[in-house]
């Protein structure tokens, strides 16, 4: 019984090593091949030229890097900026200031980015506007007792209608 053990602890061990790899290297060709077609559609979507489309996607992994967040979530929420119409400029300061407001408010790139562009809408501001919004949104929740993730979901389900009864961003945010 001893002897079986040790061969069964010969073969084990080594066998869960390579699986682990072959584990760690599908989950990453995974994750690469997701974002890369999340590429794709931030090249399809991106209303500029084929050059300026391939650069967004460049930076955008720039940023991500930069920000601890992956290529894939850095990507979808660059789509979303992109289908609004905007300049590659500006889809790269909404995607950072999307990074930064995740990171933040620690929620996802996605509910960020949500939240950024409700407002941007909503109160008609330019995409230079919104890291503004973001400071003056942190420094509330450095001041008073609320989180920014709150601040940003009180903010995008009352900014339309705050908005039609003339309220400017300062006064909800306020």
């Amino acid at each position: 019984l001893l002897k079986n053990a040790i061969t069964f602890t010969k073969w084990y061990l080594p066998a869960q090593a390579a699986m682990g790899l072959m584990n760690t290297f599908t989950r990453g060709l995974g994750n690469a091949v997701a974002a890369q077609r999340t590429f794709k559609v931030l090249e399809a979507v991106f209303q500029g030229t084929e050059q300026d489309a391939k650069r967004l996607a460049t930076q955008t992994l720039l940023l991500a890097s930069a920000n601890g967040r992956s290529a894939d979530e850095a990507a979808e929420a660059a789509v979303k900026w992109a289908r609004l119409g905007l300049t590659r400029t500006q889809v790269l300061l909404g995607l950072e200031t999307s990074l930064r407001a995740a990171n933040v408010a620690e929620i996802s790139t996605a509910e960020a980015t949500e939240y950024l562009t409700a407002t941007y809408k909503s109160f008609g501001l330019t995409i230079a506007d919104l890291p503004s919004v973001l400071d003056y949104l942190n420094a509330l929740s450095n001041r008073y007792n609320v989180t920014n993730k709150d601040l940003f979901e009180g903010i995008s389900r009352t900014a339309s209608v705050a908005r039609q009864a003339g309220l400017e961003f300062e006064s909800l945010a306020g």
